[in-house]
């Protein structure tokens, strides 16, 4: 899923203001109509914005989604702070790759939407440029959000978008703190640990300062702490540049691999032919 029609939000919109002061949420199934559903959290005090009510949060039965697997497109919930971001929170992320089913939110006082696809190969699928993902326009841009929109997720989308390879999605910490914490400790090294599961091959260790590059190789590196922990993709070899996704407040870029990244590099990887 990669759009909201017309229809569904004008749905989804009249049935939010018709409960003004709580989060509503139901599905979007596979025929485009919106099935609204109870949100069973009990009620509270519209002023408290910390308890966990029908005013700050959802919740749905718990039959619905097994009963409704097949015919569910997406799932979708509202905001009405003006407290609360007009983007799906990392709770949301997490439980929609959980159940592997888009995440819808519409922001009633700010009338925005968010769409986030598990599978997709756009994180902001709304908010997208170029629509080609064989086209590298595709892949830059990308406002920067853990879990969501990182190094791993371009790696990702790159390959499968690029190439037609698929890459898993390593379990990531539910936050980016625990992650940095972890790192510190040197207790996350999935990339070495899980790239080679992966119908990838590591075909150097170490800097690359006399290395002969493909288009396409995957560069893991260390930034900091004791792991290799940051990818980035080949996509030019004169000048060598790379795609990569670096840290919060960046966006997706193409950028030059240079003397410095060519040292923080641990090691190349690419597709095995073999």
């Amino acid at each position: 899923m990669d759009s909201i029609p017309i229809h569904i939000k004008q749905a989804i919109a009249d049935h939010a203001r018709s409960k003004p002061n709580e989060e509503v949420c139901g599905l979007i199934l596979n025929d485009d109509s919106v099935l609204p559903i109870e949100n069973v959290l009990p009620a509270g005090d519209v002023d408290d914005i910390d308890s966990t009510t029908k005013q700050n949060d959802f919740q749905m039965p718990d039959n619905i989604l097994p009963a409704m697997a097949e015919k569910i497109q997406a799932i979708f919930h509202t905001h009405w702070r003006e407290s609360s971001p007009a983007l799906l929170s990392d709770t949301d992320i997490r439980a929609a790759r959980a159940v592997g089913i888009p995440y819808v939110l519409y922001h009633v006082e700010f009338d925005q939407w968010d769409l986030w696809d598990p599978i997709g190969l756009h994180p902001w699928p709304l908010f997208k440029k170029q629509n080609d993902p064989k086209r590298l326009e595709f892949y830059t841009g990308w406002p920067w959000k853990w879990a969501r929109a990182d190094c791993l997720t371009l790696l990702r989308s790159y390959y499968q978008g690029m190439l037609g390879h698929t890459i898993k999605d390593f379990q990531r910490t539910p936050t980016e703190d625990e992650f940095q914490e972890r790192l510190k400790r040197g207790t996350w090294n999935d990339y070495d640990e899980n790239l080679g599961d992966q119908g990838l091959v590591k075909v150097h260790e170490g800097e690359t300062s006399n290395f002969p590059f493909k288009l396409h190789d995957i560069v893991l590196m260390r930034l900091q702490g004791r792991m290799p922990h940051h990818v980035g993709i080949i996509v030019q070899l004169e000048p060598l540049q790379i795609l990569h996704h670096l840290e919060a407040g960046r966006l997706s870029e193409i950028a030059p691999y240079g003397r410095a990244r060519m040292r923080q590099t641990c090691s190349v990887w690419r597709i095995d032919d073999d």
